[in-house]
């Protein structure tokens, strides 16, 4: 067990070598929130759904 320790303590060591660390990128903040006009759509009209106590219920999967 003790002669495996120097092998992974190389290879660790190797390991570390090949990576990279990334410098300061430059990248582009997200694009805000729209904000531009509001277009009604033809012939939709608003209608209040009451909310059904049936299909509010808690997830559930294989019974737990």
């Amino acid at each position: 067990m003790r002669k495996e320790w120097p092998a992974v303590a190389i290879a660790l060591l190797v390991l570390t070598a090949c990576t990279t660390t990334l410098e300061s990128q430059t990248t582009t903040p997200p694009p805000p929130a729209y904000n531009g006009p509001v277009v009604e759509i033809p012939g939709v009209e608003l209608k209040y759904e009451p909310i059904n106590p049936s299909t509010s219920q808690d997830y559930s999967a294989n019974g737990s």
